[in-house]
């Protein structure tokens, strides 16, 4: 199991790709074999190709998405983090509250993540 210090690694890593748009350092965080499904009840991206379209097909859809995490809870090789979904559209933007269960192997790389959230309960970024 990975330790809590790996994990924690992982996380931050994750949050910081998004901040910096950064595919290849998200990409670098999975194990090849890797599950997202994002939003939960979506269809999965499964594996290294699947989850790189899903960063390109997400940023059709916003310029720029930032993840402000609010708190993570480890246990079990596992952690429920809270965040704040920030996406930028050109000068606007959508902001809405995220759950993710994340998963990770014995290297502390994501196995799956599940991501909750619902765009019912977005509003307006405000800068």
């Amino acid at each position: 199991m990975a330790s809590n210090e790996q994990i924690e690694a992982t996380i931050d890593g994750y949050i910081d790709a998004y901040a910096q748009n950064d595919k290849a350092a998200f990409l670098a965080l999975w194990a090849p074999d890797g599950v997202l499904e994002d939003p939960v009840g979506t269809p999965a991206h499964v594996g290294t190709d699947a989850l790189g379209a899903f960063w390109d097909g997400a940023r059709e859809l916003a310029d720029r998405i930032v993840l402000k995490m609010d708190r993570a809870v480890i246990a079990g090789g596992e952690a429920a983090v809270t965040i704040e979904i920030n996406a930028h559209m050109g000068e606007s933007g959508l902001v809405m509250p995220a759950v993710d269960i994340m998963r990770f192997n014995d290297d502390g790389l994501l196995t799956s993540v599940r991501a909750y959230w619902d765009m019912s309960t977005a509003t307006p970024l405000e800068d």
